[in-house]
């Protein structure tokens, strides 16, 4: 139920009723039910901040038994008779005049919940509660937000950063066409030359280089975040946040069932903690989907990020649920305008591994290097592997 509310804008009555329409009832006869029990439920929420309580709905057959409940022929109950089925005596309390049993009822609850801080408590053998909207859709926010949050581990950061450290200075990238001053070149730089010729009166004896620079590498890091990655995902996002610290030009994604941009809140300044990762959704704890994420990412960044001096990474154990033409397609073209595809699967270190699941299949012809990376000594092996000249 949470996860169908998480996909909806639950401050929209329409879709937050439709949501838990979809999840809670499997016939049209509950869907007739529902309709009514939300009115009544908003009715609750909005009047006297949500003094009215709600009675659960008694078991079917007590209601046909007692023949308050009719059905059509056709056995779909319009929303007008569903309503009559609830609304019988001693289903609502609160809705009976005053001096009926229902009206005690009502206020035995309101007593109860007084004491025990807004909770239910059983009253007359039937449940009650209280539950307005507000105070729903904030313990749903809350608990969707605890559940989407990841968090970096703290153990073995040090090493980590050094193992980033290592990786980052094994990346040969072509050098430049464009020459810069060195202090120590392959060519003479004329200019300079000149300008310090004005010192000595015209005689050239000071020299000054130039040569072709070495371009930075642009990393990009994709983490698989998805439940079969689960033991693993945090290991990788703290290899993340240690390659941030090491080089300038990093971009990081997060992705399960989606993908994410992720490099800004690592880079953010946590007050000497480990930032925390929050209000995540689609793209962590969820099922697996590389190649409509890889595409996305393509459509969305291919043309800012990638060049000839990215360096793609992806840590993921390769069992995806999506179609495999659209991740051999995405592989494909991360291979083409990239300097290379390394694929950390954290599975190559048990022991009789094979990389037999299809996605993993159909992301191998288009992986440079094939590591297995699951802690600091897992990836400073890595770096001493690493060595792109393209």
């Amino acid at each position: 139920m949470f996860r169908a509310l998480e996909a909806v804008d639950i401050g929209d009555r329409e879709e937050f009723a439709s949501a838990l329409r979809l999840v809670l009832c499997s016939s049209r006869e509950e869907q007739a039910l529902f309709d009514t029990l939300f009115e009544r439920f908003l009715l609750a929420a909005e009047s006297d901040a949500g003094g009215r309580f709600i009675q659960l709905i008694p078991e079917a057959g007590a209601a046909e038994e007692e023949g308050e409940r009719k059905v059509p022929p056709d056995g779909s109950p319009s929303r007008r008779e569903g309503e009559k089925a609830i609304r019988a005596e001693g289903k609502f309390a609160g809705s009976e005049r005053p001096g009926t049993e229902g009206d005690s009822l009502s206020g035995r609850a309101e007593e109860g919940s007084r004491r025990g801080g807004g909770q239910a408590h059983p009253a007359g053998g039937e449940e009650k509660w209280d539950v307005p909207l507000a105070r729903v859709a904030r313990f749903s926010a809350d608990f969707l937000a605890g559940r989407s949050a990841a968090e970096i581990p703290a153990d073995g950061l040090e090493e980590m950063m050094e193992a980033a450290a290592a990786l980052v200075s094994r990346i040969r990238i072509r050098r430049s066409r464009r020459l810069k001053p060195l202090r120590q070149g392959s060519r003479l730089h004329f200019r300079r030359v000149f300008r310090r010729s004005a010192s000595s009166g015209g005689e050239m004896v000071l020299p000054a280089w130039s040569g072709p620079s070495r371009r930075q590498a642009r990393f990009l890091l994709f983490c698989d975040g998805s439940r079969s990655m689960s033991p693993y995902a945090g290991r990788f996002l703290q290899f993340a946040y240690a390659l941030i610290r090491k080089a300038r030009r990093v971009e990081v994604f997060l992705f399960s069932t989606d993908i994410r941009r992720i490099t800004d809140e690592l880079r953010r300044d946590a007050r000497g903690r480990l930032p925390p990762l929050t209000g995540l959704g689609a793209e962590w704890d969820g099922g697996t989907r590389i190649g409509e994420s890889l595409e996305r990412f393509l459509r969305e960044h291919g043309q800012r990020m990638l060049d000839g001096d990215s360096l793609v990474i992806i840590a993921s154990d390769g069992l995806d649920a999506g179609e495999t033409d659209r991740l051999s397609r995405s592989m494909a073209e991360l291979h083409r305008r990239s300097a290379g595809v390394i694929w950390l699967n954290p599975l190559l270190s048990l022991r009789g591994y094979l990389p037999e699941a299809e996605g993993m299949k159909a992301a191998l012809p288009y992986i440079d290097i094939f590591s297995e990376a699951c802690d600091p000594l897992s990836f400073r092996k890595l770096a001493k592997r690493i060595s792109f000249r393209r």
